[in-house]
């Protein structure tokens, strides 16, 4: 659904109202980043406007912004087996991947290791620029089709 779908979507709960981010809301949303970013340290953030972002939503109160959240395009990249062969294929494949990636907007990749493979594949995956976030997120997922 394009922004213009949205625009007049609402939800009111405990005082608070949700709504759609508009372009003209931007100078307001980045004070609140600003203070967000003084208390908790400088977050990676895309453009809440453009791709890869999906949706910006706020939270506002009494005329203020007081919340907000926003849906990415992340990829994630699957490998079908536990060949090792095709593993080492990956540093050549990595920059096809990326520049596919680029070219669509996607700005975050991400790669699964079951938990049992990790202390192998961790030295290539961190030697092809990929981190180990699990220390600093906890990861949930939910499948939306498929």
């Amino acid at each position: 659904m394009q922004t213009e779908d949205w625009r007049d979507w609402r939800l009111e709960h405990e005082g608070l109202t949700w709504r759609v981010a508009l372009p003209e809301d931007a100078d307001r949303i980045r004070g609140l980043l600003e203070v967000v970013d003084h208390r908790f340290g400088l977050q990676d953030r895309p453009c809440l406007f453009a791709a890869p972002v999906l949706l910006s939503l706020i939270a506002e109160r009494d005329g203020h912004i007081v919340d907000g959240l926003y849906v990415e395009l992340v990829a994630e990249i699957v490998k079908f087996s536990d060949n090792r062969a095709a593993f080492r294929a990956y540093p050549l494949l990595l920059p096809v991947i990326g520049s596919f990636l680029e070219a669509r907007k996607v700005r975050v990749a991400q790669m699964n290791v079951l938990s049992r493979w990790e202390r192998v594949m961790a030295p290539a995956l961190q030697a092809m620029g990929f981190n180990r976030v699990a220390p600093k997120f906890s990861t949930w997922m939910r499948r939306v089709r498929g």
